[in-house]
């Protein structure tokens, strides 16, 4: 088959992807069977006008591999073999990458660990797609965990916050609860009474609950609510009785008001005690 015509065919299987009809892309490989496979250059390399779309990017890698799968399935293993490699395939590289530097975390090489994050973070924080989603939260928070092991609080503190925001933004609960506890540690370690962490945990609780993401919302309230002192208890229980109020948990919003209450009560705060009352009210009179 002419180079030429190749050139033709990658783009209307790219179209087909795109439009979702698996079935003629699976076409074209039936019929072009030795030319894709000698082509790996043409799936592996990104077209220059989807380069600048993070989006696209992704895409077109998520069709190279379903070509290369197709090619694999024929008994063509080339393309399949380079973009599963590494060196060809960036998303393979920070996989082991993040892998390799937790290896050497364990063995107590902080500092070469660090490196290799430092390395790919900035590639990371470019990029975009469910890929590395799962992988720029675990790298901040690995080098947040390096940098407060050779001493660095500060540089622990500003990686491990950013390692927490991206597992909001990604819904990765778990990943919010392990830096949650470490941000509070390190804060501690820094000299800080915690309440920086604390105020920051707050904060992002009352995010989450006002974006809808309950569960979570109640999980790091709970999990800050041993931290607290009398100038945030009565936020915390607060912010707590809501979520469990929209949450159907009647009993425990009205504990947990009431507690809040108490807390406003005990320091004098009006507005507290203005605004829990008034839930209060809104608890007991609900249907």
């Amino acid at each position: 088959m002419a180079e030429t015509d190749l050139a033709d065919v990658v783009p209307r299987m790219w179209g087909a992807f795109q439009a979702g009809d698996i079935g003629t892309v699976e076409a074209y490989v039936d019929r072009y069977l030795e030319a894709l496979g000698a082509a790996t250059d043409r799936f592996t390399i990104v077209p220059e006008p989807l380069r600048s779309d993070s989006s696209a990017i992704e895409a077109w890698v998520e069709f190279a591999v379903t070509v290369g799968r197709l090619l694999a399935g024929r008994g063509d293993q080339r393309l399949l073999s380079r973009i599963m490699s590494s060196d060809d395939n960036p998303i393979a590289r920070w996989q082991d990458t993040v892998s390799e530097a937790q290896l050497l975390r364990q063995d107590g090489r902080f500092e070469a660990a660090a490196e290799l994050l430092a390395a790919i973070i900035p590639e990371l924080r470019a990029a975009r797609g469910s890929a590395v989603d799962t992988l720029l939260g675990k790298a901040l928070g690995q080098a947040g965990a390096n940098a407060f092991d050779v001493g660095d609080t500060d540089e622990a503190l500003r990686l491990t916050d950013e390692a927490l925001r991206e597992c909001e933004r990604t819904g990765d609960a778990e990943g919010v609860s392990i830096y949650s506890q470490n941000l509070a540690t390190i804060a501690a370690a820094a000299g800080d009474d915690g309440l920086s962490a604390v105020r920051a945990r707050l904060a992002r609780a009352q995010q989450l609950h006002d974006g809808g993401r309950l569960d979570e919302a109640r999980d790091l309230i709970i999990a800050v609510l041993g931290e607290v002192d009398d100038r945030y208890r009565a936020k915390a229980h607060g912010l707590l009785g809501m979520i469990q109020y929209r949450l159907g948990d009647r009993a425990a919003a009205r504990e947990h008001t009431r507690r809040a209450l108490d807390a406003g009560r005990c320091v004098g705060d009006q507005a507290a005690i203005a605004i829990y009352t008034a839930n209060l009210q809104v608890i007991d009179q609900a249907p």
